[in-house]
């Protein structure tokens, strides 16, 4: 039995290193026919590259542990490599020259993050699992999948409710906790689904409770945390079947472009001096099918306010850093990360510490993206390549790649050969879902991270000790499992 997983992972993996390379052979030409110059096109060809690397190098070594580096850079191909080829009239126009200084500092980043991740990780072959770590897992799951879709929906449907607001400074405690829950939830129901472990009501009760949990973080009309929702679960069932759902995902992109292209109506509608209001729970559907309408409505008469991979853009963001750093504003020297050991404090120890987002506030004033006054209602996020720039040029940049990229092969590494529900493996799956998040700048992403880890140990460690005894019944209705178990 074990030879034949092993065979067939092996199969699997050449399959996937195969699509790989034909995507990188249809990313190169679509960039030759869409390109308007040949810079353009060499920016292009140098942001994809980089972006596919560590893919690459990850298949190569066997596909060890969660691949936290080559989904990160995954999405710097979206976030970076496809506006140079989509000219935004509402940016300023940069000289091609400008462009590719912009891909090579991004090229820079993913190369010193990709050689970190590899001297770490090196050739760490994943250990094959076998039917005694499987047969608790897809018992243990189940508690894990409900329990967190559970947690998420009452968190959500509390603060709608009001009933939270009682907790003052602990309210992002609770929020950190919840949220995390929900997102490792999702990530072990695409996991689950991937291995045939959910089927018939099971399936059905937990694809309800993952809808849910999207509706309702829709409802605040930002789209970012339910897209975090569905993008856990597709990665959960992408590692486990090798091949992305495109079957599921396009239903999903086309009502994401529709509510994208309503949502600037319904913010105004909704929304009061540019700040969120809650909406109660039985307003929901309603304002759901209003949203759908007014996106439908955008579509069709091509009155949609801003594209989807334009508004997801950081590359403007980055060359507006580069034209004017530090001929015209002053390297930072560090002042954004000077801000990460407060946001490390609780804010239920210190009621007076900085807002986790001080830094983005710090740089769109700094840079003329945001008045003081704007940044109190929204924020502009960055990503720590443009951030890293501003502070220190292209030595932040090797640094921050440097860092970056140790950071993930730490987990990568820890997840390798680790059982399907195991405490490293959650962590890693709680770090990818948090560290995939490109519009955030360094302190937030750490601040986001040490919140995401300690809520995964208050979430995993009671549903594991209240599963043990359904994982050994699980292992002793299998004769040759329980007399294997019980030598050891």
């Amino acid at each position: 039995m074990t030879d034949i997983r092993v065979i067939s992972a092996g199969v699997e993996l050449r399959h996937a290193q195969r699509i790989l390379g034909r995507s990188l052979g249809i990313l190169a030409l679509f960039g030759v026919f869409r390109a308007e110059t040949i810079e353009g096109f060499l920016s292009y060809l140098l942001i994809s590259s980089a972006a596919v690397l560590p893919a690459a190098l990850w298949l190569r070594a066997r596909a060890p542990g969660i691949p936290i580096l080559p989904a990160v850079a995954a999405f710097h191909f979206l976030y970076f490599a496809v506006p140079i080829l989509r000219q935004d009239p509402a940016q300023p126009v940069y000289t091609p020259w400008e462009v590719l200084h912009a891909a090579f500092t991004v090229a820079l980043f993913l190369g010193t993050a990709t050689l970190a991740w590899a001297f770490i990780v090196g050739r760490y072959l994943r250990r094959s699992r076998n039917i005694a770590a499987d047969l608790p897992a897809r018992v243990a799951s189940r508690p894990l999948i409900f329990g967190g879709l559970a947690v998420g929906l009452l968190f959500q449907l509390a603060a709608m409710s009001g009933w939270l607001i009682g907790l003052g400074s602990f309210f992002g405690v609770i929020r950190a906790i919840a949220l995390t829950m929900a997102s490792i939830s999702c990530y072990l129901l695409g996991n689950s689904r991937a291995r045939h472990w959910l089927h018939g009501q099971l399936w059905g009760v937990a694809l309800a409770g993952l809808v849910l949990n999207v509706v309702l973080s829709w409802s605040s009309l930002l789209l970012v945390g339910g897209m975090q929702f569905v993008l856990a679960a597709v990665l959960g069932y992408l590692l486990a079947a090798k091949r992305i759902p495109w079957m599921a995902l396009m239903p999903f992109f086309g009502v994401l472009f529709v509510l994208h292209a309503g949502k600037g109506e319904m913010r105004e509608r909704y929304w009061s001096e540019g700040y969120s209001q809650g909406v109660a729970v039985s307003q929901v559907p309603n304002m759901m099918g209003e949203w759908l309408v007014e996106g439908i409505a955008a579509t069709a008469t091509g009155e949609t306010r801003q594209d989807i991979i334009d508004r997801a853009s950081l590359l403007y963001m980055l060359l507006r850093v580069q034209q004017a750093t530090p001929e015209y504003i002053p390297y930072l020297g560090g002042e954004t990360y000077a801000l990460l050991p407060t946001y490390l404090v609780p804010r239920f120890i210190d009621p007076d510490k900085r807002f986790s987002q001080a830094g983005l506030a710090l740089l769109n004033t700094r840079y003329g993206v945001q008045t003081q006054e704007g940044v109190r209602t929204t924020t502009i996020g960055w990503g720590i390549i443009a951030e890293a720039f501003a502070n220190f040029g292209m030595v932040g940049v090797l640094g921050a790649g440097l860092l970056f990229g140790m950071l993930s092969a730490a987990f990568t590494r820890w997840s390798t050969g680790a059982a399907p529900l195991s405490l490293p493996m959650l962590l890693s799956i709680a770090a990818m879902v948090t560290l995939i998040n490109l519009e955030a700048d360094f302190g937030y992403l750490i601040n986001n991270l040490w919140q995401a880890l300690a809520a995964t140990l208050i979430f995993v460690l009671p549903f594991k000790y209240l599963s043990a005894d359904s994982g050994k019944r699980a292992i002793a209705s299998v004769p040759f499992l329980s007399e294997k178990a019980h030598r050891g």
